[in-house]
């Protein structure tokens, strides 16, 4: 029986964040070459596109640093997460070949 192969499936998951990552800073990139000002997409609109229109919370100083977290730049949580899941899937893979 052939064993799966997980760590593949992880590192491929983690190039397509990436790769969402970059075409959404290429997107910007064009628009900025076109329109002369800088228009960066924020999580916010993706979080949007998926269905979750708004994240309230009780405090105001929990709600100031989720205001942060939605408004930063789409591009780098794909960035990001994309680098964090493909070193994992490195690290699964380099656990299953010292075995």
């Amino acid at each position: 029986m052939k064993e799966k192969q997980t760590d593949n499936y992880v590192a491929f998951a983690g190039g397509m964040l990436l790769f969402f990552g970059f075409g959404v800073l290429f997107y910007e990139v064009f628009h900025w070459t076109r329109a002369g000002s800088w228009h960066s997409l924020p999580l916010s609109l993706g979080l949007k596109f998926i269905g979750i229109d708004d994240i309230r919370t009780g405090h105001a100083d929990s709600q100031k640093i989720v205001d942060w977290l939605i408004n930063s730049p789409l591009c780098l949580w794909f960035i990001f997460s994309g680098m964090i899941i493909m070193i994992f899937g490195q690290m699964i893979r380099a656990v299953k070949v010292s075995r």
